[in-house]
């Protein structure tokens, strides 16, 4: 089974990246994966040391695995276009597919298998958009089993090239701008209405959302495991979205075997109560979405 190569962005966070990598380092078939580290570079005085320490230390790496390519920037990219010029250059040109993550995941050893079983399972389902290594803090059931669901999570994923990956804020105005899009938005996610009608009224765009909404929409699906497979150690106010969650992501339990063995699909997963309230929103920010989309509805 051919491996897929993986690309990681990072700036400054050196302790971030240098735990992402190791733990990438010691996934089973590591050594079969093109690994491409893209540094942006810093545009803050305060990020320049982390910086340097990152350029130092891949360096390294480079040096002792010949699969790890360091691309670093000669000036600011920000993370959207750091992210989809490396993808243009290196990979689309190269490639079918591909895993993705940036500098503050930590991975089971067994990740590098399960995203590439799976992509190589699923390459021609067209229902299915990706493969994310990472799940929800929400099953006390340690039994591993795998489901499908349109709530995507971008902490460690594959992607295939032919299906891509981006999203665009037109697609969100797109789909908003549709009274019937919306209200089936609305019908089915009260989380991605309350989301989308959030960035409508600010200047964080929040793509992670809009791919969920197109999911939903056209009826597709990510496979994920029960047992996540990352986990995020980014939750401490150093990124760019993620604040201090008190310890929530940085402590949760993640499958520990090392290889990867199929198991059973649950097919009723995405329907179990725990699933849809780690997504619940209260009543009270439902009604003001609605009110403030029906406001920008209206000015549209």
């Amino acid at each position: 089974m051919p491996y897929a190569p993986i690309v990681i962005i990072t700036l400054y966070r050196y302790k971030h990246l240098k735990l992402c990598l190791s733990s990438l380092i010691q996934c089973t078939g590591f050594e079969r994966s093109d690994v491409y580290i893209v540094v942006d570079y810093p545009i803050k005085e305060e990020h320049r040391e982390g910086y340097n320490q990152i350029c130092d230390y891949i360096a390294q790496l480079c040096e002792e695995y010949k699969n790890i390519t360091i691309i670093k920037r000669q000036n600011n990219y920000g993370p959207i276009m750091n992210l989809s010029d490396a993808y243009n250059c290196y990979i689309k040109p190269h490639y079918q597919a591909w895993i993705f993550s940036e500098d503050d995941n930590v991975f089971s050893q067994n990740f590098l298998e399960f995203i590439n079983y799976h992509l190589a399972k699923y390459e021609t389902d067209d229902t299915i958009h990706a493969v994310c290594g990472y799940n929800y803090p929400i099953y006390d059931n340690q039994e591993d089993v795998i489901y499908k669901s349109y709530m995507y999570s971008p902490w460690g994923v594959g992607f295939w090239v032919r299906k891509g990956y981006d999203v665009t804020i037109d697609e969100l105005y797109t789909y908003m701008k549709s009274i019937k899009k919306a209200f089936s938005i609305f019908k089915q996610s009260k989380y991605l209405f309350h989301m989308n009608t959030a960035m409508l009224y600010s200047h964080v765009f929040y793509g992670d959302s809009v791919l969920r909404t197109r999911l939903l929409l056209n009826q597709q699906s990510c496979i994920f495991p029960l047992i996540s497979k990352v986990r995020n150690i980014g939750f401490d106010n150093t990124g760019i979205n993620c604040q201090s969650d008190g310890g929530v992501h940085q402590s949760q339990v993640i499958d520990t075997n090392i290889t990867y063995k199929e198991p059973a699909e649950d097919k009723n997963i995405i329907r179990s109560a725990q699933y849809k309230s780690y997504f619940r929103i209260p009543i009270s920010t439902i009604m003001k979405s609605v009110i403030k989309y029906i406001l920008w509805r209206v000015r549209v």
